[in-house]
């Protein structure tokens, strides 16, 4: 026989600490009768079912069934809760169902119980209270309600959890997809000691680029290690060329996939700088630390090192105020707090334990560096061995204090902190370091100082770079490499694509533009649409890396500006625009093939709404793509071509509609048929793709 009552959680936390460890425990009540007394007579009757939800959400989050009787307060510990309130002995139970994420999935809502009646109380079963018991025939159909919801949920989740993974997987192939580092991720996992570990990872990182410092992380770095403390490596490299100007350049960092047997992290020297100017914390640390925690560094560190310590060019207000908003945001008290809740409440585990007085360490630690700075204007890194500060960070993080003494001498530090900070004639930031930072870049990248022979251009029309000029927009510092125009009664609008100057792009402020527009896209206070400048010129440049994105995605109006212009309307192409232009059907593909088809339904519902705006001429260039793209794909379709010459034919409007909705339904009934097929972009063309844009990079060296 089984019985069914609901249980009340104050908070989703205390909810999930009871998914974790599987135990609960029932309010005592000042006055009988006790709850408990009669779920242990239904317990031992038969099954006791208890269906949990949170107190005022509105919602059941799981169901469990007891696993042995509950202890009274005679027979077990009791405890009281921070609200005051006492409780049993928590219990065994097991949990048959229950929302895996109560963040993104927070439980079945009241409004599809709502209609449940307890048989025991003739109230709906949302307004049932603590321990009280719901009538068996209802109690079943709660629990075949949450079960129903539960798969519609975890199917979602499984869903949303592929697309992540497969977004990881993405990840960590373009973290690990450089050579010599995939290898060594695996090699690394046999060697036993951090001299091997380093030295292994020393001998694959040129792969990466030119090495221009290794060097310990972590409490290594500081000399506050303890027995656990595992092997963190930062390495700072100058990409080569083809790392920082192909179309996917290596990101400024890279970090170990998760759950490898060592942390490393590789900045580029770029990024590096980016940081050290904005005043990030671990940077200036880099920068100050001891040569005890040094692996390798290049002459060429140790000039930019010495130089800029010269002075405390970086040691500035901005970036020691860093450390004081570490120590008082999320990983900071804030962290402190919800773990001191935690550690409050029965059954907590030494890896809570050991979090929290490492939680202390870091913040303690972040105060004697801000402290260094301040008192001595030097960051003092490296804490010597027979020092006080080393010593009680050892102690602190060995948990060798009272949770009172703890908090009375980290109030006395941080109020210390903040007075100096108020005090310090440090200056604001390091904004001004700029063209140093700059310089050392460039000196960085050996590829910036060669020369490239151009190719013999012809000359871009005078005329049209005066109006591109005059709408605005700066051409200096961008190459040209392809322009076009369509003229209508109205406007005239020009389309064109360029490269940005490769010193330009492994800049300390790279530039972020990837399309140029004119007349500029304005966003009117309380408008609900974005509108343009009225004018009679259109101007569209592309940045060459976008244009090859969205060939490779194929993109119909991209093809339709560019590789699909009429030649009247081409007024200035160069000589490696030519290049990839005899090799466009190589991307006259699936992918081409499916936005086509996407473009289309679009339209079609917009001209049925009489809100497209799109010319007839347009529509006719799509199915032309549509045709070709199809040809390539899935071979010759004489029913396609058919469909596609009526539809250009059609005169009528309501006619082009209905013949347009024949072809788009013909290509989405192929694009179905091939669900779960893999069209990958042919290796040639991709390849073929990338070696150009290196080509375009090289123009502007």
């Amino acid at each position: 026989m089984k019985r069914y009552f609901t249980i009340k959680s104050q908070d989703l936390d205390s909810l999930q600490r009871s998914f974790n460890g599987g135990f609960w425990a029932l309010p005592l009540r000042k006055e009988p009768p006790q709850p408990f007394l009669e779920i242990n007579q239904a317990f031992e009757e038969g099954e006791v079912i208890l269906v949990a939800s949170v107190g005022g959400s509105k919602r059941f989050q799981g169901y469990c069934r007891i696993k042995e009787k509950i202890k009274s307060p005679e027979e077990g510990a009791i405890f009281e809760t921070r609200e005051g309130i006492t409780m049993t002995c928590p219990f065994k139970i097991e949990w048959i169902k229950r929302y895996p994420n109560l963040a993104s999935c927070p439980g079945l809502h009241f409004s599809h119980t709502e209609k449940l009646i307890n048989g025991l109380t003739d109230l709906s079963v949302n307004l049932n209270k603590n321990c009280q018991e719901i009538s068996g025939e209802i109690g079943a159909a709660l629990c075949s309600l949450l079960d129903d919801d539960l798969h519609k949920s975890n199917m979602q989740i499984t869903k949303l959890r592929l697309i992540q993974e497969q977004k990881k997987e993405e990840r960590e192939m373009s973290r690990i997809r450089i050579p010599g580092l995939g290898n060594w991720l695996e090699e690394s996992k046999f060697l036993k000691t951090d001299a091997e570990v380093l030295e292994s990872f020393l001998s694959k990182l040129p792969a990466v680029g030119e090495v221009i410092l290794v060097s310990l992380y972590g409490s290594k770095r500081y000399n506050t290690q303890v027995a656990t403390s595992d092997l963190d490596i930062l390495a700072i490299v100058s990409y080569p060329f083809k790392h920082s100007c192909s179309l996917k350049p290596l990101e400024g960092t890279l970090k170990n996939p998760e759950g490898s047997e060592h942390d490393w992290t590789i900045h580029s020297t770029q990024y590096f700088c980016e940081l050290l100017q904005e005043g990030d914390t671990k940077m200036l640390e880099t920068l100050y630390q001891s040569e005890k925690s040094v692996v390798f560094s290049s002459p060429f560190w140790e000039k930019f090192q010495k130089e800029a310590k010269l002075g405390n060019k970086f040691l500035t207000k901005k970036a020691i105020s860093k450390y004081v908003g570490e120590v008082k945001g999320l990983k900071g008290t804030k962290k402190i707090t919800k773990l001191e809740k935690v550690l409050s409440e029965p059954g907590t585990t030494e890896e809570v334990r050991i979090r929290y007085w490492k939680t202390w360490y870091i913040l303690f630690r972040c105060l004697f560096h801000a402290q260094s700075a301040l008192e001595r204007k030097e960051l003092a890194v490296w804490i010597p061995e027979d020092s006080k500060e080393r010593e009680f960070l050892l102690r602190v993080r060995a948990g060798n204090f009272t949770i009172e003494e703890i908090n009375s001498r980290f109030q006395k530090e941080l109020v210390y902190t903040e007075n100096l900070l108020k005090t310090t004639d440090l200056p604001e930031t390091a904004e001004s370091q700029s063209e140093f930072l700059q310089s050392w870049i460039e000196e960085s990248h050996d590829f910036l100082k060669e020369m490239k022979d151009h190719l013999q251009e012809p000359e871009c029309p005078s005329e049209i770079t005066k109006i591109i000029s005059e709408s605005g927009i700066d051409l200096t510092k961008k190459k040209l490499l392809f322009l076009s125009v369509h003229e209508t009664d109205e406007k005239k609008e020009i389309f064109g694509v360029f490269t940005y100057f490769t010193s330009d792009l492994c800049s300390l402020r790279p530039p972020l533009d990837k399309m140029i527009t004119y007349p500029k896209t304005t966003k009117q206070k309380g408008a609900k649409k974005e509108v343009k400048q009225a004018d009679t010129i259109k101007i569209e440049l592309c940045e060459a890396s976008r244009f090859c994105e969205q060939i490779l995605g194929g993109y119909p109006m991209m093809f339709l500006d560019t590789l699909c212009r009429e030649t009247s309307e081409i007024l200035y192409s160069h000589p490696l625009w030519n290049q990839i232009e005899a090799k466009k059907n190589q991307y006259f593909g699936w992918r081409l093939f499916k936005q086509c088809v996407g473009w289309l339904m679009n339209n079609i519902e917009a001209m049925k709404k009489g809100r497209s705006i799109v010319l007839r001429k347009t529509i006719s260039r799509v199915l032309d793509l549509l045709v070709t793209s199809n040809q390539n794909v899935f071979g010759i379709s004489e029913e396609l071509i058919n469909m596609v010459n009526t539809a250009k034919s059609s005169s009528d409007g309501a006619k082009l509609i209905k013949q347009l909705s024949c072809v788009q339904e013909l290509c989405s009934n192929k694009l179905l048929e091939c669900e779960g097929t893999h069209f990958a972009i042919h290796p040639a063309a991709q390849a073929g793709i990338e070696e150009w844009l290196l080509e375009t990079r090289k123009l502007t060296m």
